[in-house]
């Protein structure tokens, strides 16, 4: 569990340094959409988050109909985060903006899922 917690303190670091100058907002659509990170207690260890923090950001999210929550099918007291399309829209328009290319944005992407599988 160390480990983990560490290793998502790093997802933290490398995250923050690459969009260091976007909202909490963009940055949990990315990780949602990008990464695959969809739990709430995963999420707020990477975004350095109280767990009520990120439901106020959640909602407003899914107020605007970026992010939509569901329920596990296992267990029904766990819930996830999903990023709709209007959110992937908006996730890769916003990237688009501040001129990541698809290489470097793949190039993130993988170092980021390399960090997550070790």
């Amino acid at each position: 569990m160390k480990d983990f917690v560490s290793l998502l303190l790093k997802i933290k670091v490398m995250i923050d340094h690459c969009i260091e100058d976007f909202s909490n907002s963009f940055k949990l659509l990315f990780l949602v959409s990008e990464l695959g990170i969809k739990a709430p207690r995963d999420l707020c260890d990477v975004l350095h988050m109280a767990k009520s923090n990120l439901a106020i950001l959640a909602n407003k999210l899914k107020g605007e109909e970026f992010l939509v929550q569901e329920k596990s099918l296992m267990n029904k007291k766990e819930i996830f985060y999903k990023v709709t399309p209007l959110g992937k829209s908006t996730l890769d328009s916003k990237i688009e903006e501040i001129k990541i290319d698809n290489a470097s944005k793949k190039a993130l992407i993988n170092e980021l899922k390399l960090l997550l599988s070790k």
